[in-house]
């Protein structure tokens, strides 16, 4: 959900401390509808990185991807694959009844957050 995504996104902001503790009650309340609404939000993420990638709509509409769009996604930036391998930890979040996997993984995701946003040197 929105929160859990702008938790791990923001913190790298927080006191590393504070951040882990948050973290770690977030992981250990995950109830059905947080996991519902997860599950939402990866679906409509995967879509939009393929509709993004690719140029084909929901409606089946195709439209071109520019030369610059398609070498952020598939050159050395690698956007589609690091897209996809962020939404990948966060499926095995939502599969997880262990706390201390859920954890490990709310970390991996917090490692990931801001380098989505960051070209790769």
């Amino acid at each position: 959900d929105f929160e859990l995504f702008w938790v791990t996104f923001s913190a790298h902001r927080t006191p590393h401390y504070f951040c882990r503790l948050y973290i770690y009650e977030m992981s250990r309340e995950l109830g059905s509808y947080h996991l519902s609404q997860m599950r939402k939000n990866i679906t409509d993420m995967r879509q939009a990185n393929m509709q993004l990638s690719s140029g084909v709509l929901l409606n089946d509409l195709k439209v071109d991807v520019s030369n610059s769009i398609h070498e952020m996604y598939f050159g050395n930036m690698k956007l589609y694959e690091r897209v996809n391998n962020y939404l990948d930890i966060a499926q095995k979040l939502q599969n997880s009844s262990s706390d201390i996997v859920r954890l490990s993984l709310l970390n991996s995701i917090d490692e990931r957050s801001e380098q989505l946003l960051i070209r790769p040197q």
